[in-house]
């Protein structure tokens, strides 16, 4: 706002409202006009403090953030919600690690049964893999990091993989859990 009112200073616009004009030659009106501007800068950023406030408190609600859900999951209502078509996917990726198979054989498998990353596509990287094998929402639950505050909060979410499976996904590759 400060940069269009100094073009409308400089090019001594004149500015028409309901309740009357402003002519910005004049040092008055200039001066209602940057009072003006800042009860809007201070207003906006309380309306901003207050959705980052909300989508917080949303966050420890345990709804999803935004962005597409990980593999395995979907949304419902805004919440993570377990898709068995892909989570027997995720559990055949975890038995198959844990039975030592090799992220490359588990990827030719996956693309030798034609199932889909979560983009579309029916040729998986490698790092997809690896990084599927530590996610923690497949325990149950993931940590967020909220704006502002830097308070990491664990949200609860469906866990697809058993417990007894002994994974550990806090480390860089599963191992127990």
């Amino acid at each position: 706002w400060s940069v269009i009112r100094l073009r409308f200073v400089k090019a001594k616009v004149t500015l028409y409202r309901p309740g009357g004009v402003f002519n910005l030659s004049n040092p008055l009106d200039k001066m209602l006009l940057g009072i003006m501007s800042e009860f809007s800068t201070y207003d906006n950023a309380i309306r901003s403090e207050r959705s980052l406030l909300g989508k917080n408190e949303r966050v420890k609600q345990g709804f999803w953030l935004g962005g597409p859900p990980p593999f395995g999951y979907r949304l419902e209502s805004k919440k993570l919600v377990e898709e068995p078509k892909e989570s027997k996917w995720v559990k055949f990726i975890y038995e198959s690690y844990k039975d030592k198979w090799t992220t490359r054989a588990i990827r030719q498998e996956l693309m030798r049964n034609g199932v889909l990353t979560r983009r579309g596509n029916v040729a998986w990287s490698l790092g997809s893999i690896e990084k599927l094998l530590t996610n923690t929402h497949y325990g149950g639950y993931h940590i967020v990091k909220l704006s502002r505050t830097d308070e990491k909060v664990r949200v609860q979410c469906p866990a697809i993989l058993p417990s007894t499976l002994g994974l550990n996904l806090n480390s860089s590759l599963p191992t127990q859990f």
